[in-house]
Parts: C-alpha cells; structure tokens; sequence
C-alpha cells in the first residue's frame, strides 16, 4: 500500500442553532456568537456596506488524553475547552456541549474515514447502535462491523447501517472501486462526518483522524466543524461552490442507494445521501471544500476542480481581491505540515509551491507552470517530524508508524533545506541565537510537540518577519491531503486525448480558510494574547508557525529504520512489539 497514505494501512465546533429553515450559524460555548435569526445587524451591514463582525474560525485539534485531564478545575473559556474537542463534543454528544439540546435528535450519520476501528467507534459513541440511519464509508477496518450490522437489523430483515468500502486500487467496476480505472497505490485517505439532526440542521466535520483509539486520543489531530440549514423554500435551486463540491466529492463514490435521511419526518422523500444534501444551505460556509478524487480529470478552468488546483484557484481569487486594496507587500513562507510524503521531485516541489503561492496565483489555464518559474527560488517550509522526535513522543517510535514516510523518500537531498522541526522545548529554543520575540515567548498550550503529528496544515504567512504581525496568514488549510502527487495531483500530458489532466490517486478532504472568508483583517495562530485581538480570527495551530530549521544532526524520520537510541518503551523502530 502507498507510503502517501497512513502506515498502519500497510496493514464546537462552530455549531448553529438556527431553525430548520435558517443556515445562520451560532457557535459553540466559549466563542463569539454570530448574531441569532432575530437580529437586525446583518440586515443593516448589507444595506449601509458595513462589514460584518469576524466570525469565529470553525476549526478545533482533536483534544487528547493530556487535554482532557487541563480540564479539570478549568473553566468554560479555558483553551483546553475552547480549542481542544473531543470526538464526542465534535459529534454535538459531549459532555462539555450542550447542542444536543439545541439541535434535536440523530436522524442519520455519514461516516467517511480510511481506518476505522469499529469495536474503538462504538465503545467511544454507543448511540451509533440505535440511530435510524448510519453508513460508513472506509478504506481499511480493524476488528469486525458485525456487532453493529446485528444491532441494527429489525425482525424483518432490514438494517439501518451500511459499510461501504472503497479501495481504488482494486480491479475497477466492482464493489469496492465503482471508478472506471484501477488506480495502483490509490487508497480512500478522507476522514469526515456528515451528521443530520431532526431539527434540520447538517454538521459538516472535515478532519484528520483515523478512527482508532491512539489516533483520537494520542496524536495531534485537527477538525472543521460547521453547521449548516435546510434552503427556504424559496430558494431550493440556488447552489454554492461548498454544496457542489461536496456534493461531487459524495457522487464519486457510486454510493446511490437511497433512504428516508429524514427519520424524523415521515413524509420526506426517499433519496440518495447525495440528493439529501442539496437540501441544506451551505451559503454560510466559512470555507472552501478542497477535495481530491482518484482517476483522470480534465482541467476546467473555474469548475470542479480539485486537488492543488483548486488552492490555486482559490488563492488566484485572495489575490484578486487584495490588489484592489492597499499596495501589497512581499509575501512570507509557505508551511507545509503533514504526517507522509510521496516520492517527491524538485520539479513538482516547486509546482506545488507555485499553486500554494497567493503571491503569484493566476487563473488554472491548463494548469501548468512555465520553466521560468520552477527554476525560481521557493520560500517553503517543510514541518515533519525528526526521528528523535518520534522517540521522545508518548507513543515512542510505535506512535512513528502513523508517520510512514520512508528512508528513500524523506532522505533526498533537495528536501534537507526545506525541512523544519514539529516540535520546539524551551531548553531548544534557548539554546538558538533567535530574536527576542522568539526566544521570550511563552510556550503554548496548544503546541503537542510530545504528541505524534496526524494533523496536516498548510498555510502562507504574510511576512518573513512576524514580530508585529502575530504571525498574520494569507490563508489557512486542513486537510487529509499529505505531500504527494498521489493526495494533490499531477498535471500530465495526454496524448490520447489532446490534453493535460490532473491525475490523482487518493480520495481526500480538506477546507481552506482565509480572513476574508472569515470577515478579518487578520487570521493568525491561536495564543492566549492573540484571541483578546479586534478584528483578529485565530485557528489553534499544535505547532509553532515560524518552525525551526532542522538542526545538522536531526534525521527525518523514517518509518522503515533501525535506531540506536531506545525510546522510553525500549524499542528501536516503529515494527518492534
């Protein structure tokens, strides 16, 4: 199986609590609540061009073990609460959220993920066995969905659960790959819930665990949450790009069976998920769907696209945008963080750079860059784990096979400038000849630099000099994709069709956030400093957004290796029992 996807294969929220037939979203306890239906602000801003108040960035870290032990003794607006969810809380079932009474009864849950532990899922989410209506789409499972499918089977045969497995590696047109092609090393790598509530509401959950109980507790994990309503009726046409986009990516998997989505309402038609989700208002998102769907896509300059050329149409926009304003100043370094890399080349390095550049964004075209710019220099930053830092983790180098990048691919020389650390201790940092800014700054609650990385960002800062902007970006991602050909795509030649396409192999998910999306004049890295800002949103980030540079003895970890050093559990390699 691919070294792109997650190792072990080889084997809030920001919730509305509209009405049915609203999609204005409130937001979870301890941040700042949107305006409710009633209010007249938003109407008021429209008219007289005023500009809304930021709204509350709706990404979260998953909150681990160590997390949920700060919360005790804290309080509702402590960050262990604010920033940290757990999978529960995500799912509006949580004991520190109080949606579930706002929003009414499960009607139906869509689970999309590559690994999933059903004896974990059901142990961490019981209710998951008397919803009306639940499908699970997966790439790999552990242990065994027959405890579920017999919870869920009536007298009369009929079952309110379906397990759907989707494998684009395997022979095309069957069961498990409806795609036209077999896509060698294409796995399903997506991870998120579709979760429908009997009031009307949709909770959208884009994220990055596998659902297993080391990746939900253990590792540094990142979600979106958003809610959205049902179209008035009025208004059931219009569509957004969020709707489409999500609405192709659920078309790709030829799931098309169809159910009452609406238990609640026994007069609602019978449909495919995919109908079901035409019927809610995604105007309100407060991101871009930025999916990634295996085969051969033709490039179409502003409609459906997907892997890195929808960032780089998104940032052609900002772009856009921006130059309408002030004079722009010259842009900071492109972060790149992500728990897997593919087998990577200095050309397509910088092709990635190019679409992930809101400096140089242009309009998609064909999707190529010209020579002159892959022969221009990349300010890139690469943030992947050292191997000590794989040994120092909690899960030592056992917590490293989430982390499957192998010798071959970590160790090429072009990468070794780009590289940056995951982690920085405050005996590190005083040890480096850094700005005062730096070297003074408090250590955050939210950097788990002793939690094994899982979550995969992507951002650009605005500058190369932070100390005056709080770490300001351009924009912001959170995504399943990690850096591969495979997960973003590449742009080839086809000469059977006189054309290029981008060819992808991986189904993936993410959103992409930027202050402008967001009502802000800046988007920067949460701190406790950062969050008390005007006109500032935050997104937690579980690392520092300047990372250092590699160190000249630090390796990149590879999953593949022997270690001399023993980490805490006496083991030498990530295959040691």
């Amino acid at each position: 199986m691919s070294s792109e996807a997650d190792a072990t294969a080889s084997a809030a929220a920001a919730a509305a609590a509209s009405s049915e037939s609203s999609s204005t979203n409130d937001n979870m306890e301890g941040r700042a609540k949107r305006p409710a239906p009633e209010d007249t602000e938003e109407d008021t801003a429209k008219r007289q061009k005023v500009p809304l108040p930021p709204q509350p960035a709706p990404v979260f870290l998953f909150a681990t073990s160590t997390d949920v032990q700060a919360r005790r003794g804290a309080s509702r607006d402590d960050w262990c609460r604010t920033q940290c969810l757990t999978l529960r809380e995500m799912l509006g079932m949580g004991d520190y959220s109080d949606d579930s009474m706002s929003m009414g009864p499960i009607d139906f849950i869509f689970i999309s993920n590559y690994i999933v532990n059903f004896e974990f899922l059901l142990d961490e989410v019981p209710e998951l066995l008397s919803l009306p209506r639940a499908c699970v789409v997966y790439g790999a499972k552990e242990g065994s969905e027959n405890a579920w499918r017999q919870a869920s089977t009536s007298a009369d045969g009929s079952c309110s659960v379906d397990f759907v497995c989707r494998n684009p590696a395997d022979p095309p047109a069957t069961a498990t790959n409806p795609l036209a092609h077999k896509i060698p090393y294409g796995v399903h790598h997506s991870k998120f819930f579709l979760v429908g509530f009997s009031s009307g509401l949709l909770r959208v959950v884009i994220h990055t665990a596998n659902l297993r109980h080391s990746d939900v507790n253990n590792k540094a994990q990142g979600a979106y949450i958003q809610n959205f309503g049902r179209k008035t009726p009025n208004n059931t046409t219009t569509t957004t790009d969020f709707e489409d986009s999500l609405v192709q990516y659920i078309q790709s998997y030829k799931y098309n069976k169809k159910f009452r989505w609406d238990d609640s309402n026994t007069n609602a038609a019978v449909v495919t998920i995919a109908e079901q989700l035409r019927k809610y208002d995604f105007s309100t998102a407060l991101a871009v769907l930025v999916p990634s769907i295996p085969g051969y896509h033709k490039i179409n300059n502003n409609q459906n696209l997907l892997g890195h050329l929808k960032v780089r149409q998104q940032l052609a926009r900002i772009r856009q945008e921006k130059q309408k304003g002030e004079k722009q100043q010259p842009i900071g370094p492109i972060v790149c963080q992500f728990s897997s890399m593919g087998s990577l080349t200095n050309k397509y390095l910088h092709r990635l750079a190019y679409s992930m550049n809101v400096a140089r964004a242009k309009g998609v075209d064909d999707g190529n860059t010209s020579e002159d710019d892959e022969q221009k220099p990349i300010n890139l930053q690469l943030v992947y784990p050292t191997s000590d830092e794989i040994c120092n983790s909690l899960e030592g180098y056992r917590g490293g096979n989430s982390v499957p990048g192998t010798l071959k691919n970590v160790s090429k020389d072009f990468l070794r400038p780009f590289y940056r650390k995951w982690s920085a201790s405050k005996s590190f940092l005083s040890s480096l000849a850094l700005t005062r800014a730096d070297s003074e700054a408090p250590t955050n609650p939210l950097w788990k630099g002793n939690n094994v990385p899982h979550i995969k960002t992507y951002f650009q800062l605005s500058s190369n000099n932070d100390d005056t902007d709080g770490g300001a970006m351009e924009w912001f991602v959170l995504t399943s994709h990690n850096l591969s050909k495979a997960a973003w795509g590449d742009v080839q030649n086809s000469t059977k069709h006189k054309e290029k396409r981008l060819f992808i192999r991986h189904w993936e998910l993410g959103v992409l956030l930027s202050p402008d999306q967001l009502g802000a004049q800046r988007l920067v890295p949460w701190s406790p400093a950062a969050e008390k800002q005007k006109d500032v949103v935050t997104v937690p980030l579980p690392y520092r957004h300047k990372p250092l540079p590699y160190a000249d003895a630090d390796k990149p970890w590879a999953v593949d290796q022997r270690y001399v050093r023993l980490d805490i559990f006496g083991r030498r390699a990530a295959s040691d029992a």
